[in-house]
């Protein structure tokens, strides 16, 4: 089971300011990691998985189901215009 950046600081006494250069950021970006402020990118939470371990992994960052990703493209019309090149674009006077 993996565990919070918060947690696994605070079980080996890391501080923000000793970790962050560890993945390349700042303290102040380590410190909003911790208290769920943002999350990390993929590349960024594939280094925090790197260098804990795998104690945090990458998968701990994930919601348990709440920001979930679907297709939102389904039956979806496009806006007529220049990225749509099947509906005549109107002209705009001005």
């Amino acid at each position: 089971m993996s565990t919070t950046l918060d947690a696994f600081l605070d079980r080996h006494g890391i501080k923000d300011a000793d970790f962050a250069p560890r993945i390349g950021r700042d303290r102040s970006m380590v410190s909003k990691l911790r208290r769920g402020v943002v999350r990390p990118t993929i590349d960024l939470a594939a280094t925090i998985e790197r260098e804990t371990g795998g104690e945090v992994t990458m998968q701990s960052w994930v919601g348990s189901g709440d920001h979930v990703v679907t297709d939102t493209t389904a039956g979806a019309v496009p806006s007529p215009g220049i990225d749509n090149p099947f509906s005549p674009m109107e002209a705009v006077s001005g």
